[in-house]
């Protein structure tokens, strides 16, 4: 607890000493904290158009929020309920600090309309990466292979790029069937069991772009898992028009939830050596010119 915020605080911004926002996602609260901890504003950022369900404004490492003044862009995870036209369901919030205005944008791309992808997993969740320079935020859908554009001095949409990764052809659905529901279980298990596109990071510093690929785990691994399991990974590498420079596969080893951009490259954390050394948490740097780690 930090001075009258309660819950579970899922993400903080710092804009200085003496502005840091605070995100608790169970109340859909958004805090602006000073340097003593104490909150000087409260922020409402739920989408009123969501009224029940588990949809929610979402901000995390994978997911982040960034500042376009006078707006806080974030993410909206989730669905309140199966639809058969997903088409209508926004997946980006841009909140008005000043006003308090909410606006939804982003809406999920064609596949989801045509197939049930594990509902409730994070197959749904779109990720996506501001470029400052360009003034415009990039976002894809774990299950789709295009990347979109959101301009952000007119906020039309446009298709990107298509990229192809280098290790699967095609992500089979978990039923044709849109609005079928099924057990938790069988959702877990075709999650971690069908291959995905995951983060979407823009590297400021080289100009390029990283395009996360997580590798499904095959039916052994699944069920002698222990905990949650690491999945293998690849990385895609774009250039600043999107053209494909190369990917290169670098295992399970690494955690990748918990990486950052740096000025030598990307940085992605060592689940092996933390296991080893609750001590210490290590990076290992990916050079994307050489497209080794």
């Amino acid at each position: 607890m930090i001075h009258g915020i309660y819950g579970q605080n899922l993400a903080s911004r710092s804009i200085n000493q003496d502005s840091i926002f605070i995100y608790d996602y169970r109340s859909q609260m958004l805090f602006l904290t000073n340097e003593q901890g104490k909150v000087t504003q409260k922020y409402n950022i739920r989408p009123k158009t969501i009224t029940k369900g588990s949809a929610y404004p979402y901000v995390s490492t994978n997911s982040p929020a960034f500042f376009r003044k006078p707006n806080l862009i974030g993410f909206i995870a989730d669905t309140p309920d199966p639809q058969e036209d997903h088409s209508k369901l926004n997946t980006l919030f841009l909140y008005n600090l000043s006003s308090g205005e909410l606006k939804l944008s982003c809406p999920r791309s064609y596949p989801f309309t045509e197939a049930n992808w594990g509902e409730g997993s994070t197959n749904y969740n779109m990720r996506g990466t501001y470029n400052k320079e360009e003034d415009a935020f990039y976002y894809s859908f774990p299950i789709d292979k295009n990347i979109y554009k959101l301009d952000m001095s007119d906020f039309k949409i446009s298709t990107a790029s298509s990229i192809q990764n280098e290790y699967f052809n095609k992500i089979k659905p978990l039923s044709k069937k849109v609005t079928k529901t099924f057990d938790k279980l069988e959702i877990e298990k075709y999650a971690f069991t069908t291959p995905a596109y995951y983060n979407l990071v823009y590297d400021q510093y080289r100009k390029i772009y990283y395009r996360f690929v997580l590798h499904p785990l095959n039916e052994t691994e699944y069920f002698n898992q222990n905990g949650m399991p690491l999945r293998a990974i690849s990385i895609i590498c774009l250039d600043s028009k999107f053209n494909k420079l190369g990917e290169t596969f670098i295992g399970n080893d690494n955690y990748f939830p918990m990486y950052f951009v740096g000025k030598t490259g990307l940085f992605i954390a060592n689940k092996q050596k933390y296991d080893q050394n609750e001590e210490y948490l290590e990076f290992d740097l990916f050079k994307a010119n050489t497209a080794t780690k």
